[in-house]
């Protein structure tokens, strides 16, 4: 398992849950069930795109560590009815999912995935994950002929106007059923969650390739690093070991497969008797695992002079005053306790005050469950962009600093 096989096989979160569950069941971990036995390995994949993995203790539960991640990614999403037909040309059209940086997307080739649901040939409904990539689209920018402006005021782009996806030289009204059904055999599209990503791989870089570059870094590299770490896990005698990977986080996780649902609280109620949680919550520690912001030289004056992490340099507290990180200065100083005891070098990040940062689901889980909770990532640079880039080494410390976390 590395985190090239979740950036290449899992350009949605449906492919996602889906190679999770399969890595699960290879290490020996069971679809959860009524009946629970104690040092148990399970899993539980909650409404199609989010899934909760966890191994039980030899005894009672008496404290936790929990990692957790998302698994989508800024992107496009097809509308209901994308298709486009003028001039004798057949586009698609799509709406901005979360925050993708747009301009990264223009001209490049763009696959098709996600879910579909549809009528078998039975007349019967039925639904199915998909990945298109044998017809690629592309998003074209008009040139700089045509837009003088470009060079003094910078790219603008209308997103309803201007992000048309280019399928066909020739009218296709049903350009995307004729897709789909080269790879499902349906009698008539239903509905569908489909979302465009780039088709190119992800690659080394740099002069010894201690470079990643790759779509979905964010936040995949998390999520990697919670299946990884937890997998290596053996059952201890009180700890409850556990990760949650949600979905939804680039748009706010306010829908029933996102953080902010009650999944969490209702999946840790059936382990844990309600009357244990103040004690065992206590002793416990939630680990908030997304990408940050790397130091980028070129426009020094958007960091903070002396809590900015660079690249390569290991994993990142992640600290905001205006609690968009749940890091405290106790969860904080628990990690950097275990990192210099596994000699795993840790940074720290801080935005500029006079510029908000992002946030993560940290914060979400300490106010639902009021749990300790350290946000963490590992520095990334063109984050949202349709190619990320990050270090190598970063990703490899980041999987043992949860693992020691977690042992």
């Amino acid at each position: 398992m590395t985190l090239f096989d979740f950036l290449d096989d899992c350009p949605t979160s449906f492919q996602a849950v889906t190679h999770i569950k399969k890595l699960l069941k290879k290490e020996g971990f069971k679809e959860m069930g009524k009946v629970l036995e104690a040092g148990g390995r399970y899993f539980y994949v909650h409404n199609r795109t989010s899934i909760a993995a966890f191994i039980l203790p030899e005894e009672e539960i008496e404290e936790m560590t929990i990692g957790v991640a998302h698994s989508d990614s800024p992107s496009f999403k097809l509308k209901p009815d994308p298709v486009l037909v003028q001039q004798e040309m057949t586009f698609l059209r799509a709406e901005c999912y979360g925050g993708p940086l747009v301009n990264s997307w223009l001209n490049r080739e763009l696959g098709i995935a996600g879910e579909v649901h549809y009528l078998d040939e039975e007349g019967e409904p039925a639904s199915k994950e998909v990945v298109l990539t044998d017809w690629p689209v592309v998003i074209p920018q008009l040139a700089i002929h045509l837009d003088r402006e470009i060079k003094e005021k910078g790219l603008k782009l209308n997103y309803e106007d201007h992000l048309l996806a280019l399928a066909s030289l020739s009218e296709h009204e049903e350009c995307l059923e004729e897709m789909l059904k080269k790879k499902i055999a349906m009698k008539e599209l239903l509905s569908h969650d489909l979302f465009l990503y780039p088709l190119d791989k992800a690659a080394y870089a740099g002069e010894k390739k201690e470079l990643i570059s790759s779509y979905r870094i964010d936040n995949m590299a998390g999520t990697a690093n919670c299946v990884e770490a937890l997998i290596k896990q053996k059952a201890s005698k009180n700890k409850l070991k556990m990760i949650f990977i949600w979905d939804h986080e680039e748009i706010g996780s306010t829908t029933a497969g996102g953080a902010a649902s009650p999944f969490a609280e209702q999946l840790l109620e059936l382990l844990i008797d309600r009357r244990d949680w103040l004690s065992v919550f206590s002793k416990s520690l939630l680990v908030s695992i997304d990408v940050t912001h790397a130091f980028h030289p070129a426009y020094s004056e958007k960091f903070d002079a002396n809590n900015t992490p660079l690249l390569g340099e290991g994993p990142t507290l992640k600290y905001s005053a205006r609690h968009s990180y749940a890091t405290t200065a106790a969860t904080a100083a628990l990690v950097k306790a275990t990192a210099l005891k596994k000699e795993i070098p840790i940074q720290e990040f801080a935005g500029r005050a006079d510029m908000p940062s992002g946030s993560t689901v940290g914060p979400l889980h300490a106010e639902k469950l009021g749990i300790p909770v350290v946000d963490i990532g590992i520095p990334l640079l063109s984050m949202h962009a349709a190619k990320e880039l990050i270090a190598a080494a970063d990703q490899e410390a980041m999987t043992k600093l949860l693992s020691a976390l977690m042992a």
